[in-house]
């Protein structure tokens, strides 16, 4: 298979190969079992087969930044909870705020609409007694 681009001068099976060989490489670095398989019976063979290095300087330089990237992923989950649990909490406070404003809106507009009708009381009155006070004088 011959390159694309005319700029590179590698066939295209050699950037699969690669791509290939970094992402079975990825891939063994993101299992689960990555931090346990430095653990227990063979695991120098483990870690020899795992990453092809034989230098436990190297390995256990790899275990330690897993151990901490896995520590770094726990705290990166409790404040996840941390926040979501604040998160609730706001939304709740919310819900009661927003409750309260719509119960002391409704008062408001019944209160409106006592003091509408009690202007149209005073107004009825006021005119009974204007139309009182004629009819007396004209009497």
């Amino acid at each position: 298979a011959i390159s694309t681009n005319e700029n590179d001068s590698l066939p295209c099976n050699v950037h699969e190969k690669v791509n290939e060989d970094s992402k079975v490489f990825y891939d063994k670095m993101t299992t689960p079992t990555r931090i346990s398989s430095f653990h227990g019976p063979n695991s120098k063979e483990k870690k020899k087969r795992l990453f092809g290095i034989d230098d436990p300087k190297i390995t256990d330089q790899i275990k330690s930044a897993y151990e901490t990237l896995d520590s770094s992923e726990s705290e990166q989950m409790e404040a996840f909870q941390a926040s979501e649990k604040y998160r609730i909490q706001l939304n709740n406070l919310h819900k009661k705020v927003y409750t309260e404003l719509y119960a002391a809106k409704i008062k408001l507009d019944a209160a409106m609409r006592r003091k509408q009708d009690a202007d149209i009381l005073v107004t009825y009155a006021a005119n009974s007694a204007t139309r009182a006070e004629k009819e007396t004088s004209n009497g």
